[in-house]
């Protein structure tokens, strides 16, 4: 079988080579099957992976719906030795030649040249696990996307020095989609937009910013913003 590809940034997706696999048929399996690949470098107790997923039932039932998760996993997958298990423990095999995209995302995000940042971007096709609510998918949402938002502000002033003003321009942009307070973008903006030409864009961005920061935070855009605001009715920006 070819290396598994497992996509967990935006929808759940799983492939082996070009062809899209069957995902297990229940968001609780799939959870759990995200949830042991993300944790593979050491064995999961059967007791508290029980716990973790289905901690509302008795511990007969839990191990029960615990059972039956690991078949529509290894129902899905057909790899008898993908998933190591024994009475008390569970694991990945560590010898599974599988790919995630949570874990090139983190390498690459880390990094500060744009060619590695722009390819941790393009991995973050959306939140992490779509549509899943679990407690232990919720932490994980939260710091994957304060590293996408801190990947894109490294990526945003890497450009922005380099003097690549449109592709600063769309990532700074892209951070205020997700970010609308993030003044540090609003003014890498607001100054591609004038040296680009277009000094209005900047001013009408500045105004949005200005009215979303005093009806979230009751605050005035930072004092450097406020003297590029100046500089750029003054078109003296260059």
């Amino acid at each position: 079988m070819s290396a598994l590809r497992f996509s967990f940034l935006g929808p759940l997706e799983i492939r082996s080579g070009d062809h899209f696999l069957l995902k297990p048929p229940t968001l609780k399996s799939q959870s759990l099957l995200a949830y042991l690949i993300l944790h593979r470098a050491q064995a999961s107790l059967r007791e508290n992976l029980a716990g973790l997923f289905w901690g509302d039932r008795t511990e007969r039932k839990a191990r029960r719906s615990l059972a039956t998760a690991l078949w529509h996993i290894r129902s899905c997958l057909q790899d008898e030795n993908f998933l190591l298990s024994d009475n008390y423990t569970l694991q990945i095999n560590p010898e599974a030649s599988l790919w995630v995209d949570v874990d090139e995302f983190e390498t690459l995000a880390r990094k500060e040249e744009c060619t590695p940042l722009q390819a941790a971007i393009s991995l973050y096709r959306g939140m992490f696990l779509e549509g899943f609510y679990d407690d232990w998918v919720i932490n994980r949402r939260y710091r994957l996307e304060a590293t996408y938002l801190e990947a894109l502000a490294r990526l945003m002033l890497v450009q922005e020095a380099s003097g690549a003003l449109a592709e600063a321009l769309t990532t700074a942009l892209r951070l205020l989609e997700n970010d609308p307070l993030q003044e540090q973008a609003l003014r890498t903006a607001m100054r591609a937009f004038c040296l680009l030409g277009q000094r209005n864009a900047a001013l009408e961005l500045y105004q949005r910013a200005e009215k979303t920061l005093d009806e979230e935070l009751e605050v005035p855009p930072e004092n450097e913003t406020r003297l590029l605001y100046q500089a750029s009715l003054e078109a003296q920006i260059e």
